[in-house]
């Protein structure tokens, strides 16, 4: 932490570095009150079906930094694509055998394209679900390889930067929701995380994650179904996408909502046990949830409400400064990025 005479503190920095984009934010506490001391958006050069170009990444990155002046420690998160997750059904235990245990159900079966010796993994010790009738524990990890862990230390030590957590991106996301108190304790809600080049969707119940999967369309899926549908070039189809919405995207949003019913669906028979079959509302976030007309169209087939959170309205947060055309714009994609800011407040 930083102090700047004795009046303003700095929590570590949270910089969520995706594919088309560079997000910073920064909390701070003043005398009053926390508030948001640092806010940034930084456009990556995008190519469809091209992966970021490491050097491009690492110059936008130490602009980001020089110019804002970060400094210390930080945080960061790892997107969907470079996570395995799982739901382990585990005999009830003490909490220091339930890592004994995971470790050994990883042992017997390896995430796919992954030894034991060569991941890192963490789980959410606070989704432990205790069953009634089978007396079970449910267990959410995360697994990741060792080599992506130590390339993201790697990153941020080449700025003199110190990275002390580095979460998954759908879970950090889920900070700001318990946060703004929209994840309650006596219901299922499933969130919806729809960001550029990945989405997940994450099942709530009773107040604790409990699955976390990814989704096959994106934000990138629906922009090249549009480029497709009138022949137009990429930026033009993502004007058009963030301005009309839905036109020419029936096949992707069937997609989508087949993606959520079936996801849906084994999480209520096969972890379950079919005694959770409905789910209340649905929540979206990530910097595609607003595209024009969605809620509409997933709470007339889905049959719930629909919300879309924008984590920097004023609606939900204060803030002193003014946020600037770009961060504004694309004010909807800094879910996870607060909600890593937020948890480094603890």
């Amino acid at each position: 932490m930083e102090f700047i005479g004795a009046k303003t503190e700095y929590f570590p920095a949270a910089i969520e570095i995706g594919s088309t984009a560079i997000k910073l934010l920064q909390m701070a506490r003043t005398k009053s009150d926390y508030e948001i001391s640092k806010l940034a958006y930084l456009a990556l050069d995008f190519c469809p079906g091209i992966a970021p170009n490491p050097v491009l990444i690492r110059s936008s990155l130490r602009k980001l930094i020089e110019d804002h002046h970060i400094k210390g420690e930080v945080v960061s998160c790892l997107p969907i694509n470079h996570l395995q997750t799982f739901t382990y059904i585990l005999p009830n235990m003490p909490e220091d055998e339930i890592k004994q245990a995971v470790a050994w159900k990883l042992k017997q079966n390896p995430p796919s394209g992954m030894t034991f010796e060569g991941l890192s993994f963490d789980y959410v010790a606070s989704v432990q679900h205790k069953d009634k009738l089978s007396q079970n524990t449910r267990i959410l990890v995360f697994v990741v390889s060792k080599e992506t862990v130590k390339q993201q230390l790697k990153l941020f030590q080449e700025f003199s930067l110190e990275l002390i957590a580095l979460e998954p991106e759908p879970y950090a996301a889920l900070g700001v929701l318990f946060w703004l108190g929209k994840l309650g304790s006596d219901e299922t809600v499933l969130v919806i995380h729809l960001g550029a080049s990945q989405s997940s969707i994450t099942i709530v119940h009773s107040g604790q994650p409990h699955l976390v999967h990814p989704l096959s369309v994106c934000g990138n899926t629906f922009t090249e179904a549009i480029a497709n549908y009138y022949q137009f070039d990429w930026q033009k189809a993502e004007t058009m996408k963030k301005q009309e919405g839905l036109t020419a995207l029936s096949s992707q949003l069937e997609n989508l909502v087949i993606d959520i019913e079936h996801t849906f669906k084994y999480f209520s028979h096969q972890l379950m046990n079919s005694a959770v079959t409905t789910f209340k509302r649905v929540l979206l976030c990530g910097g595609s949830s607003s595209l024009p007309n969605l809620v509409t169209f997933l709470a007339d087939r889905l049959t719930v409400p629909v919300e879309v959170v924008n984590p920097l309205s004023p609606a939900n947060i204060y803030l002193k400064q003014e946020l600037t055309p770009l961060v504004k714009e694309n004010s909807a994609s800094f879910t996870s990025a607060l909600g890593l800011a937020l948890k480094s407040l603890e």
